[in-house]
């Protein structure tokens, strides 16, 4: 695969992911033993870790790493900071962000064979997963994520994604804040991420999205990725 083809690869795959709205499954768990180009992939999909992740936004937005941090803690998203950033948008970070990544992203499929469509198609979910990063909370709360759950737990809890970052920050786990619920609880919470996230894998392997290898090799992981995210004692995946 030539050069030019991965430039227009980054950016047919951000048109795409913008205009057809690729539904991203978060799918990637611990365990994982495959070799570097695996590994490489997997970075970059879930956001050159987290830290990597605050450094590329932050170095967009000409801030320190130190305030945007502190400006995730008080329950802004990425996309706020962004807006009220002189000179920066939100359009503009997904897509520095998404950059960031995406040419990790084509070496590591061009290590593991992908075809072009397979390439483009991967790139499209993560322009999308980034998109839902930056709009989404981010919360880095002692160093654990719970970003993509922190929606579905304020669903369950009847609350807001703000008002959880606030407990959060107060040094409560997920599991304790629902517990602490009327008619709540962290067993409940737990299930009702589980569903919600198994009900997006079997939409994606029934559409093609995934293959049957991968949707049970997330199925099997699942519960005990919610689980330690809900406890306090893993990061979101």
């Amino acid at each position: 695969m030539g050069k030019g083809w991965k430039t227009r690869a980054i950016a047919a795959a951000a048109a795409i992911a913008v205009i057809v709205g690729v539904v991203l499954i978060a799918t990637a768990g611990g365990g994982h033993s495959g070799g570097a180009s695996t590994k490489t992939a997997s970075t970059a999909a879930h956001g050159l870790g987290r830290t990597g992740q605050v450094a590329a936004a932050a170095g967009y937005l000409g801030i320190s790493r130190s305030q945007l941090r502190r400006d995730l803690r008080s329950g802004e998203t990425l996309a706020q900071v962004a807006s009220r950033t002189g000179g920066h948008s939100s359009a503009g970070l997904i897509e520095a962000l998404y950059r960031a990544r995406a040419a990790s992203l084509i070496a590591a499929g061009e290590a593991e064979g992908l075809s072009r469509q397979q390439q483009s198609q991967r790139l499209a979910r993560l322009h999308e997963r980034v998109s839902r990063e930056v709009e989404g909370h981010l919360v880095l709360i002692g160093g654990t994520s719970a970003a993509g759950s922190l929606n579905a737990s304020a669903r369950y809890l009847g609350t807001t994604p703000r008002a959880l970052v606030r407990e959060l920050r107060a040094g409560r786990t997920l599991g304790q804040i629902a517990d602490a619920t009327p008619g709540r609880s962290a067993d409940g919470l737990i299930e009702s991420i589980v569903a919600e996230r198994r009900a997006r894998l079997l939409a994606a392997a029934a559409a093609g999205r995934i293959s049957s290898a991968k949707e049970n090799e997330a199925l099997g992981t699942l519960k005990g990725r919610v689980t330690a995210i809900v406890e306090g004692t893993g990061a979101e995946a």
